[in-house]
């Protein structure tokens, strides 16, 4: 898994994306570039912004003229659109693709354990805006033996009930759960 943003930029203008690399849970920016000129002086011009609702969710306040945020609540691929209109009713139009990467999971465990063995395992998520309490209540840590079992003694502590058939140890493993577009 590659960490960074994939950014294409269409139509009459190009709209920016900060942060470069997207979390799940960052609140991302989208600013449109340069704006076509118009002939008029009214101040009268409006902006309609959208999002790829799979992947982000546009904030209740997010829209604000030229520039709109939005919470990645996905990971996967998405896209960015504003359709600008002047004051005498031509329109514009700008959109960027933008990609929320997957969280990531580091594990200290031991080596080797053998069945009867109490173990301490500390995963740990990365990669993820781990301050979004909404997001981070669908993102899921699990420990893992294959062809094994571990039974949860207390925080953080395991007991290995058993260990796959064809070895005397466990071998743990980390896995991350999180939502997708």
């Amino acid at each position: 898994v590659e960490a960074h943003v994939q950014v294409s930029v269409g139509g009459d203008f190009d709209i920016n994306v900060t942060p470069a690399d997207i979390r799940l849970g960052d609140t991302i920016t989208f600013t449109a570039g340069r704006l076509p000129a118009s002939s008029s002086d009214a101040p009268e011009r409006s902006y309609e912004w959208s999002v790829d609702d799979r992947v982000a969710e546009m904030d209740a306040d997010g829209s604000n003229g030229k520039s709109m945020k939005a919470t990645a609540i996905a990971v996967g691929n998405g896209t960015a659109s504003l359709t600008y209109y002047d004051e005498e009713g031509n329109d514009s139009n700008g959109n960027v693709a933008f990609t929320v990467t997957e969280p990531t999971v580091s594990l200290t465990a031991p080596e080797e354990a053998e069945v009867g063995d109490t173990i301490r395992l500390n995963g740990k998520i990365e990669n993820i805006n781990s301050s979004n309490e909404e997001i981070m209540n669908d993102v899921n840590l699990m420990y893992l033996v294959p062809g094994g079992c571990l039974e949860e003694v207390e925080d953080g502590r395991f007991l290995v009930t058993d260990v796959p058939e064809d070895s005397m140890y466990a071998k743990v493993h980390a896995a991350v759960t999180y939502p997708t577009a």
